[in-house]
């Protein structure tokens, strides 16, 4: 039997490890039945889904092409009592370029991360950010919201 310990030491350098990976190598990290969810970057109101190998592959390649140079800095990993459980708060920031015709621009977001194990890989990754912030990089403008004084 392995100790929690161990587990979680194991598992917290897994998570270690995503911060400094990209395509494939990143997939090698994650189960074959593993989940990417990203609950706030949606289109129809739905949190984007990527489950099993194939579709992780896919969004795996294709942000090592779009985020040129992405890196990650400030990265703190809390543990959880669960040693299969661990959240993650980072910055990352980088080019974002999402077609080869597109205008390279600068993107950057502050995100809270949940990443849950099962023997040693990545079982379910959720990934929150501030979509307002990929809305503005993206080319869009927010609008300014009216605050009611509080007398």
């Amino acid at each position: 039997m392995v100790s929690h310990s161990t587990e979680r030491d194991t598992n917290r350098e897994v998570v270690r490890k995503y911060f400094e990976s990209h395509g494939e190598a990143r997939l090698a990290l994650f189960a074959d039945d593993g989940i990417k969810e990203i609950p706030f970057w949606s289109t129809d109101g739905k949190p984007r889904l990527l489950e099993g190998r194939a579709a992780l592959r896919e969004n795996f390649l294709r942000n090592a092409i779009v985020y040129t140079d992405w890196s990650w800095r400030d990265v703190s990993i809390f543990d959880t009592q669960d040693p299969a459980q661990f959240f993650v708060e980072c910055h990352g920031g980088g080019t974002w370029k999402p077609t080869p015709d597109a205008e390279a621009r600068g993107y950057a977001n502050h995100y809270v991360m949940h990443f849950k194990l099962e023997n040693a890989k990545i079982k379910h990754f959720r990934e929150f950010f501030n979509p307002l912030l990929t809305a503005v990089a993206t080319g869009g403008e927010l609008q300014k919201i009216k605050v009611l004084p509080l007398d």
